[in-house]
């Protein structure tokens, strides 16, 4: 946008390739997403700069109908899952699978008016605990750790309501509008495009650690001690790693303090190439969800192949950054293939990605606590002298990619005011 107007860019990127939280694994057999996967209905932004940059879209890869459940022992069909000994749900939940238990209960929660206003004074009473939300719904006890697995802060408590009911709102408004969309190629080719757009303005493998303000520009220092001058500067980094510039003058108080308090979900996805349908064998659905290995399994199926996709969050997403990679590729696959032995011999090379561990993301996307979201989403994107702020933690309107291009937009448009 900025050099549409006219303005001289640059951008100075960190990593050794652009695209940030958006990855698609080109070298890993089945070329699996590895971040920022789908295109929701509702993407405006995205649609549009898909258009502008030449690229298409297609089909959402599918997704294994149904999952397999897993708690304590075996695998179990969800139609067995309302009357099998390892469900510990009392009640009319019950015959309810644990992947489908959290949609059933927002299902009683009215979407927000529009998609800002979990930002408005009307919203705030609804800003507490996430468990305490799910409990006033008719959720019993013993449902929390099972809503639980798959959230990336792990504990329920920890998670603002509001913030949920906002998810809730914006997945009512994508399921209105049509299916997810995927680009062709991989969803990497979008930051890739852009960047080509913009040429040798993009410095790769260049990372910040210092911005220092002056009365007319802002200096900007990078890791290789060479620094950088502009009227203005445009902070996209996460939150985790905003704060650990080193800023002259120093941000206000309130602005540092909201980068430190931001929670960025914590987890750790395995990609396994599915070579033989081993879901003929055994006749259970290809996907699982599973409390004991906390996380779920996804089977997906893309112009490039099909994989398993396992996602870990929460305690077992801990346990697992803990590990080298290739001992917790090993780790995964032992313990699915115990679980579910058809998949020995089936499965190709893996391969596997963690945003948690990740030097310059350290999360999955941002998430919020209980309490002050409306102050706290003021202190993210407010720019403070000539330096200003974007990043999908920063969006009022929209998540994900759309969230991110929100963000950019708006900074762009602070900037030429």
């Amino acid at each position: 946008m900025l050099a549409g107007e006219g303005a001289r860019v640059l951008v100075l990127e960190a990593d050794a390739r652009v695209g940030g939280r958006i990855r698609t694994l080109d070298d890993a057999e089945g070329r699996p997403e590895a971040g920022g996967a789908e295109i929701g209905p509702f993407y405006a932004r995205v649609h549009r700069l898909v258009d502008d940059l030449g690229l298409r879209i297609v089909s959402r890869p599918s997704l294994g109908q149904g999952m397999a459940i897993h708690v304590r022992t075996g695998l179990v069909p969800a139609s067995a899952w309302g009357t099998h000994p390892d469900n510990p749900v009392r009640g009319e939940h019950r015959g309810v699978p644990p992947f489908a238990l959290e949609a059933a209960l927002m299902q009683k929660v009215a979407p927000l008016p529009a998609p800002e206003s979990w930002l408005e004074q009307e919203a705030a009473g609804l800003d507490g605990p996430y468990d305490r939300l799910l409990l006033g719904l008719g959720a019993r006890p013993e449902m929390l750790p099972l809503v639980a697995v798959g959230n990336p802060l792990g504990r329920l408590s920890r998670v603002s309501a509001l913030w949920m009911i906002r998810r809730h709102t914006l997945r009512q408004h994508s399921r209105a509008h049509g299916d997810l969309a995927f680009l062709d190629g991989g969803m990497s080719r979008l930051p890739d495009a852009m960047a080509a757009r913009l040429g040798d303005a993009v410095h790769l493998a260049t990372p910040v650690v210092a911005i220092r303000q002056g009365r007319a520009d802002v200096e900007v220092r990078t890791a290789d001690g060479r620094r950088w001058r502009a009227g203005r500067a445009i902070v996209t980094t996460p939150a985790p790693l905003t704060a650990r510039l080193a800023f002259e003058p120093a941000p206000p108080p309130a602005i540092a303090a909201a980068w430190r308090a931001l929670p960025y979900g914590q987890a750790m996805s395995v990609f396994l190439p599915v070579h033989a349908p081993f879901w003929e064998e055994d006749g259970l659905p290809p996907s699982i969800w599973s409390r004991q290995l906390g996380g779920r399994v996804f089977h997906v199926e893309n112009a490039a192949g099909s994989y398993l996709w396992f996602y870990a969050s929460g305690p077992e997403a801990a346990s697992l950054q803990r590990l080298s990679a290739p001992d917790a590729i090993a780790l995964v696959q032992a313990r699915l293939e115990a679980l579910r032995p058809s998949l020995v011999g089936r499965l190709g090379a893996p391969s596997a990605l963690c945003w948690s561990r990740h030097r310059w993301a350290r999360g999955t996307f941002a998430s919020r606590h209980p309490g002050g979201l409306a102050a706290l989403q003021e202190r993210l994107r407010s720019p403070f002298g000539r330096v200003h702020f974007a990043g999908e933690h920063t969006a009022d309107l929209a998540m994900g990619i759309e969230g991110a291009l929100e963000s950019g937009e708006r900074a762009a448009l602070e900037v030429l005011a």
